[in-house]
C-alpha cells in the first residue's frame, strides 16, 4: 500500500482499487469499502472483470481478483 502512495499525489482509481483489494486481503474490510466506494465515485462503471490486468501467474490474479471483490467492487 506504501508503493502505491509514492506514485503520485492523486491515485487513479486503479491505484485505487489495489490498495482496498490489499486492505480486504489483510482483513480491514471497513478501510477496504471505504476505498472502493470512492473508487466508484471516481469511476462509476468501474468492474471487475473490465479493469482486471493481465497477470503472468493465475494465482496472483485470482488473490487480486478475490480482494477486489471482498473490497465490494463489483464483478
Amino acid at each position: 500500500m506504501a508503493a502505491n502512495r509514492k506514485l503520485g499525489h492523486e491515485m487513479s482509481p486503479w491505484l485505487m482499487a489495489r490498495e482496498a483489494a490489499c486492505l480486504a486481503q489483510l482483513g480491514r474490510l471497513d478501510e477496504a469499502r471505504t476505498k472502493a466506494a470512492e473508487v466508484l465515485r471516481r469511476k462509476p462503471g468501474f468492474s471487475v472483470r473490465t479493469e482486471m490486468p493481465h497477470y503472468r501467474y493465475p494465482a496472483d490474479a485470482e488473490h487480486l481478483r478475490d480482494g477486489l471483490l471482498k473490497a465490494g467492487l463489483p464483478e
